[in-house]
């Protein structure tokens, strides 16, 4: 097929077969686009029929699309590839090979997949491990997401994370941070241990914990977003590291993708 064909508009069949009318997309993606216009034509049609008592969920839905066709929760990810995210090899634990010999970098979890694949992830031996993020500039971090393949497409998850520890890389340019963190623990206890540092670190870095995470297997949602520590939302980071200190009592653990979301920082 050609560039010329490839652009012809394709009829939706369903929305002209539902609601007496057609709708066109690309033939590259027609399946998607029918089908996000017939879930919105629904909604509207079946709000118009049932009252205004349904406009909170015909929200909830309008929503869901939208985020749904924007990475999946509508939040810019400092972490992507796209948006100059990279890793940070000095403070990433070395990886191992899957079953089948295959290596997979850790440089894919940074890819900014929205499908998944059972196998296509960053694997390390053992249930703790760590991962350096850096942003392509220093940014503010509100949350922090974590994706794993979702239980019902895998017959054995017990090597997604558990528990972490986020640890802020602190702006080295900026002294606002400095200042603020005067007032603010740069340790934690976690696990029951007090820590004040990530196990792999770089002496010329400042370190600072800014969340805890415990990813649940059993959620329905496979992609899990957590808040960092009140209070630190206004700080500037180069970066940050993801430090595993557990796993569902899997041998090895395994990242898909680790999200971090907020903003380039103002100075």
């Amino acid at each position: 097929m050609d560039e010329a064909e490839s652009k012809q508009p394709v009829r939706c069949e369903t929305t002209e077969r539902q609601f007496g009318f057609s709708l066109s997309a690309s033939t590259s993606g027609v399946l998607f686009s029918c089908l996000l216009a017939f879930l919105s034509v629904a909604a509207a049609f079946y709000a118009s029929a049932h009252g205004s008592e349904l406009n909170i969920q015909v929200g909830n839905l309008e929503q869901a699309l939208h985020n749904f066709t924007r990475d999946g929760l509508g939040f810019a990810d400092l972490a992507s590839r796209y948006n100059g995210g990279h890793v940070l090899l000095s403070l990433t634990t070395p990886s191992v090979p899957h079953n089948a010999g295959k290596y997979v970098t850790p440089f894919s979890v940074l890819e900014g997949a929205t499908t998944l694949h059972p196998g296509q992830c960053w694997l390390i031996h053992g249930s703790s491990g760590q991962f350096g993020i850096e942003f392509r500039r220093a940014a503010t971090i509100s949350h922090i997401s974590i994706d794993h393949i979702a239980k019902e497409l895998s017959f054995d998850i017990s090597n997604a994370p558990k528990e972490a520890l986020i640890w802020g890389i602190l702006d080295r340019r900026s002294t606002t941070g400095t200042h603020k963190l005067a007032k603010t623990p740069t340790n934690i206890y976690f696990m029951g241990k007090i820590r004040d540092r990530p196990f792999i670190e770089d002496r010329r870095s400042t370190f600072v914990p800014i969340a805890t995470v415990k990813y649940d297997i059993y959620d329905s949602n496979f992609i899990q977003t957590f808040s960092i520590f009140s209070g630190l939302d206004s700080i500037s980071f180069d970066g940050v590291v993801v430090e595993i200190l557990g796993n569902w009592g899997g041998d090895t653990t395994c990242l898909y993708r680790i999200r971090v979301h907020g903003r380039p920082f103002q100075s």
